[in-house]
């Protein structure tokens, strides 16, 4: 913390009041509580980064972001030493690992931690330097989300120099960035990454896969599924094979099989951009529209910027192939709304992304959709377009949303947004049970269909209350976006019977008691009524 802000906060007060009490018990005890919190949260984090491409995706991401302030303290508190320090470092890079900075809207500050953490190591174990190579390359790999490029072509010799690989090689990756190498796979992920937003350079696509593959050989999964991710979107923008949409179906494909949300929505994206890239831009505008109406989405910053992005250049495709088809006031509406998508998405781009530059394969896209829409509007009538559009308060993901759903209609008033901005408030899992709850669905019948206890379904609707600030669950629609009112309305045109059945089911099973006095919850798992499973383990 700066020493010109004020804090004030009950936890915070606890902790700087725990901190002077050890201390008073001396540094020795100090020192190794530290180290031992230090340690739990590396460990944690360290599982969790292998663990989120999968079911578990929400949960894990939902835990990291709580426990954000205890790593953040774990990682400040590393510095002292250059042991700790290294600690500290594989602390921040797990956090990327598990992408969490892109959630919490904290890049810059892991970007920072890494930096610091690395100037304050000097380990020189083979490990060590291996892990401070791979970390330097994932402070680039920040540095280019961000649009900072003045550095980045510093980047990989600065990589190889911390693991103390020959000097030769970073000319050699310029020349050639496929040659085999024996540097860490961070350092060709962000060689990839440099490939494809700085230089739009159609080779990402086999760096990505050859870094990729190297995290696959060194068992880090988690950043061998996040690089997969880039790879596909870089096939979507250079790839306009059979054999690239075979790739990106498949992926898109087995995500939704394993059923990790973030992976699923960033597959419909990347197919979004392969059917806009084919030539079928109203394929590529519905899947946008069922992207934002996906539950949660209003918590990804970076979805927004996509999403925003695609539908400007797949409006301004049909521009191009609809000319002759399409009436005059037809052709001007889409034209106007390209002028005002580019230039709303250039705001929250500033604003949210908070991105120096754009990325160089949405700036060459975002060119021919704007030259598109002026040869239908003239140079003047866009201009006021895109103006409009930089002017609207495009600070959220939700008002990226509002936009694009709700574009015959204005951007609501601020006691909308106000009520609106307490849903985001809400976890994953709150966000999907508060939708079923709008629609009328009972607690026994959430219990059923989402397989958990019916505890567990009260636990949540009282939370969902008390976060939107309401009495009442009929209260609950008022409070959602449009995109989630619309989810609101389908579940409620289902029929739960078969919810509710199963329901009565679990229900009467959950009351059962055993002669050793454990019950079983809706998923059948033993619970004892002190709160442990029957192996001992908390319960949630």
């Amino acid at each position: 913390m700066e020493g010109h802000e004020s804090h004030y906060s009950l936890v915070e007060s606890l902790r700087v009041y725990a901190i002077q009490r050890l201390e008073e018990r001396g540094h020795e005890e100090f020192e190794r509580l530290s180290t031992r919190h230090r340690n739990y949260y590396r460990d944690r984090l360290a599982a969790s980064r292998d663990d989120w491409y999968g079911p578990r995706e929400i949960e894990l991401l939902e835990w990291a972001s709580r426990s954000w302030d205890n790593v953040a303290s774990a990682i400040e508190s590393s510095l002292g030493t250059p042991d700790a320090a290294l600690v500290g470092l594989e602390l921040a890079v797990n956090l990327l690992a598990m992408r969490v900075p892109y959630f919490t809207g904290s890049l810059r500050r892991v970007q920072r931690w890494i930096e610091q953490t690395l100037a304050a190591t000097s380990n020189t174990t083979p490990e060590a330097a291996m892990l401070r190579s791979g970390a330097r390359a994932f402070a680039g790999f920040i540095a280019i989300l961000q649009g900072d490029i003045a550095e980045v072509h510093q980047v990989i010799s600065r990589c190889l120099a911390e693991g103390s690989f020959a000097p030769e090689l970073a000319t050699a990756l310029r020349d050639d960035p496929c040659i085999d190498h024996g540097a860490p796979g961070a350092v060709d992920l962000f060689r990839a990454l440099e490939l494809f937003l700085v230089d739009n350079d159609p080779r990402s696509v086999r760096v990505f896969e050859y870094a990729r593959t190297k995290f696959e050989r060194d068992g880090d999964t988690g950043c061998a599924e996040m690089t997969r991710m880039s790879l596909v979107g870089a096939t979507a923008f250079y790839d306009t094979s059979d054999e690239g949409l075979h790739l990106i179906e498949s992926h898109l494909a087995e995500v939704n099989v394993i059923g990790a949300r973030w992976p699923i929505v960033w597959g419909k994206l990347n197919l979004a951009i392969a059917q806009y890239k084919r030539g079928r831009p109203r394929a590529a505008l519905d899947i946008v529209d069922q992207v934002l109406r996906s539950p949660g989405v209003e918590r990804d910053p970076w979805c927004a910027l996509w999403t925003v992005s695609i539908r400007a250049w797949a409006l301004a495709a049909l521009l191009e192939n609809e000319r002759r088809q399409s009436r005059a006031g037809q052709l001007r509406d889409w034209a106007i709304e390209v002028g005002r998508l580019l230039g709303a998405g250039e705001t929250y781009r500033q604003t949210v992304i908070a991105g120096a530059r754009p990325y160089e394969p949405f700036r060459a896209e975002s060119w021919i959709a704007a030259e598109r829409a002026r040869k239908v509007l003239g140079s003047s009538a866009f201009r006021l377009a895109e103006q409009e559009g930089r002017s609207l308060s495009m600070d959220s993901p939700r008002r990226v949303a509002e936009l694009i759903l709700e574009r015959d209609h204005p951007i609501e008033s601020d006691d909308s947004a106000v009520q609106h901005g307490l849903w985001s408030s809400l976890s994953g899992a709150e966000s999907e049970v508060a939708v079923l709850a709008a629609a009328g669905w009972s607690n026994s019948m959430i219990a059923a269909k989402r397989g958990r206890s019916r505890k567990t379904i009260d636990a949540q609707v009282v939370a969902i209350l008390s976060k939107l600030q309401i009495n009442s669950r009929t209260e609950i629609a008022a409070y959602a976006p449009l995109a989630i009112r619309q989810e609101v309305s389908r579940a409620a045109e289902q029929r739960p019977g078969q919810y509710f059945r199963l329901s009565e089911i679990n229900q009467r099973r959950s009351e059962s008691t055993s002669g050793n006095g454990v019950k079983t919850d809706a998923r059948g798992s033993g619970r004892s009524d002190s709160g442990t499973d029957a192996s001992g383990r908390i319960g949630t």
